[in-house]
C-alpha cells in the first residue's frame, strides 16, 4: 500500500485528483472497474495501476488545497470505516500543508524585500537592519564593527552616455566584483542606493577594513569598463 498527497503541483486534468480538487469530494473505489481517469502508480510496481483507493481531499476553510491518497494492489480492500479514518487524517495534514505554504510565502517574500532586484546583493532595507543587529551585537560582546561606504565614480555621465541598460549592466559588474571579496558570511555587502554600496565587516578593524576596501577597488578596477566621459577614460 501507499500513502500520496497532491498539494501546489500540477496534475492531470483527467486523473481523480483533479476531480476531487474540482468537486472538492472524496472518491471511493473498491476495484479498477470502478477507477476512471489516471491514477498514480505504485512505484514498487511496473506497468500496473492500483485496484483499489481512496483520494480525500485536503481542505482549508472552503478550498480544497491538495490531495490524499491511499492506493492497494489488492481489490476492495478499504472499507467505509477506512474511508472516514482517511479524511481524519486529511484534516490535520491540510492544516500542516497550509502552515507550511505560508511559511515558504512568507520566507519568498523576505528574501525579496532583502535582496536587490537588479545586482542581487542585499538591498537597503537589509543592511539597515543587519547594521543595528551588529552594533548592537558589538557593544554587548565588546566587538569590532567596520562599514564600507562605497560609490561608483562618474556613473551618471555613463549613464547618460550609454544609456540605462548599460548602467544596469554596469551596476551589476561592480556588485558581483564587490561580492567577490566579501564572502565571509558574517559580513554583509549591499546596495545602498543608486550607484552608492556598503559593506558591515564583522569583527573588523580599521587597519582590516582598508584592506578590504583596497581589495574591492582592484577588482572593480579589472573590469576596465568603457567610459568616455570620465576622466580617466574608463
Amino acid at each position: 500500500r501507499r500513502v500520496l498527497f497532491r498539494s501546489g503541483r500540477k496534475v492531470n486534468p483527467e486523473s481523480q485528483t483533479q476531480r476531487v480538487i474540482d468537486t472538492g469530494k472524496p472518491i471511493f473505489l473498491r476495484t479498477q472497474q470502478e477507477i476512471r481517469g489516471p491514477v498514480i502508480p505504485l512505484e514498487e510496481v511496473k506497468d500496473d495501476d492500483s485496484q483499489s483507493a481512496m483520494f480525500v481531499p485536503l481542505r482549508f476553510g472552503n478550498e480544497a488545497i491538495g490531495v490524499l491518497s491511499v492506493q492497494t494492489l489488492d481489490q476492495c480492500a478499504y472499507s467505509p470505516d477506512d474511508l472516514h479514518l482517511v479524511e481524519t487524517c486529511a484534516l490535520y495534514v491540510a492544516v500542516a500543508v497550509q502552515a507550511e505554504t505560508m511559511r515558504g510565502e512568507k520566507e519568498a517574500l523576505q528574501s525579496v524585500a532583502s535582496r536587490d532586484a537588479l545586482t542581487g546583493v542585499a538591498s537597503r532595507r537589509a543592511f539597515d537592519q543587519r547594521l543595528h543587529d551588529d552594533w548592537a551585537r558589538a557593544q554587548r560582546e565588546d566587538g569590532f564593527l567596520s562599514v564600507l561606504v562605497m560609490d561608483v565614480d562618474w556613473f551618471k555621465r555613463f549613464n547618460d552616455t550609454y544609456g540605462h541598460v548599460a548602467g544596469d549592466a554596469c551596476l551589476n559588474q561592480v556588485a558581483q566584483a564587490a561580492q567577490s571579496c566579501i564572502v565571509r558570511e558574517s559580513d554583509l555587502l549591499a546596495r545602498y542606493g543608486g550607484e552608492e554600496f556598503t559593506a558591515i565587516l564583522w569583527q573588523t578593524d580599521a587597519s582590516g577594513a582598508a584592506i578590504v576596501a583596497e581589495r574591492v577597488l582592484n577588482a572593480v578596477r579589472a573590469l576596465d569598463v568603457p567610459h568616455a566621459e570620465s576622466p580617466l577614460g574608463r
